[in-house]
């Protein structure tokens, strides 16, 4: 029985190698992806990240959006004096 203790270790390394050396082989970016997100605390991470990055593309339309009623009411304000100088300048309303 005590021959077969060590045989048992040196399998078992063996096996511990072999596993080590398949991990280290190039993986598909798919593959890599499939292990981040099998891990609990990476696919917390990930999921972060995608929420973050579309808050950010939400408030970046919102700036957007926001930037542009600005510009709008500063052409309003402007047409609204142009007209104003328009129909002052007119014989009539002198």
């Amino acid at each position: 029985m005590k021959t077969l203790t060590p045989l048992a270790c040196l399998l078992a390394l063996g096996l511990m190698a072999g596993h080590a050396a398949a991990d280290s082989r190039a993986l598909t970016p798919q593959q890599t992806q499939q292990r981040m997100l099998d891990n609990p605390a990476q696919r917390s991470t990930q999921q972060r990240m995608q929420t973050n990055q579309q808050v950010q593309q939400r408030q970046l339309e919102l700036d957007r959006r926001s930037a542009t009623q600005q510009q709008n009411q500063q052409l309003r304000s402007q047409m609204q004096t142009d007209r104003q100088r328009v129909q002052q300048s007119q014989p009539g309303n002198r």
